[in-house]
């Protein structure tokens, strides 16, 4: 496995857990509003402020496996499609 690979990999674990994140928010915020005290708020807002960083990480992940996905089918593409080197000389002409 080449380390692209590998690390293709661990991005694709990563928005694995970014989506298990995003459920456990939605699922906070939904019980912190039927009420919650001035300290309840500040966890809150640290919460809101963790899934925010964790949504720009999952779409930059997401970008980054797109376009390594695209490259990698635009190298295969081009590999089978590349045309036979014919030499140039006096007997081909």
């Amino acid at each position: 496995m080449s380390k692209i690979s590998v690390v293709v990999l661990w991005m694709v674990i990563g928005l694995i857990f970014e989506l298990m994140m995003m459920v456990l928010l939605t699922i906070g915020l939904v019980k912190l509003s039927e009420g919650h005290s001035d300290e309840e708020f500040l966890w809150f807002l640290f919460v809101l402020v963790g899934a925010s960083l964790g949504c720009i990480v999952f779409v930059m992940e997401s970008i980054v496996i797109c376009c390594w996905w695209r490259r990698k089918k635009r190298k295969q593409s081009e590999a089978q499609a590349l045309p036979i080197a014919i030499p140039s000389n006096s007997a081909n002409v």
